[in-house]
């Protein structure tokens, strides 16, 4: 299988998903045991990321989203990217420039999300 073009398919995934609110899109994309750290350095779970994107705590405009590196192992993929992204953060505008760190993971049911690492842009 070509982990590439599949990591570059599910992160395009990811986030039109995040985009379109389309939450359960985006559930499915992640391994249940995700760490999803924030540019702010607060940390989530699928449990609780889940609950705030449902409750509107952080709702996706606009993503751009680079990929510069992937890198595979036997059961992990790295993606080392830059990302620019218009949101809303408890109703609040806010931009993020973020050089991101996404690590997925090869199941017998497709990539999944495992963690997530931001790190600003300054």
């Amino acid at each position: 299988m070509d982990y590439f073009q599949a990591i570059k398919e599910v992160e395009k995934l990811r986030f039109k998903a995040l985009i379109d609110k389309d939450y359960q899109a985006f559930q499915n994309l992640c391994d249940e045991s995700l760490t999803y750290i924030h540019s702010s350095g607060k940390q989530d779970n699928l449990f609780s990321y889940m609950e705030k994107l449902h409750n509107k705590y952080y709702v996706f405009n606009k993503v751009d989203y680079d990929i510069k590196n992937i890198v595979e192992f036997q059961d992990t993929i790295l993606v080392f990217a830059d990302l620019e992204a218009n949101l809303l953060v408890q109703q609040q505008p806010m931009q993020l420039k973020n050089r991101t760190l996404s690590v997925w993971r090869k199941t017998i049911n497709g990539m999944r999300l495992f963690a997530y690492q931001p790190t600003p842009i300054k």
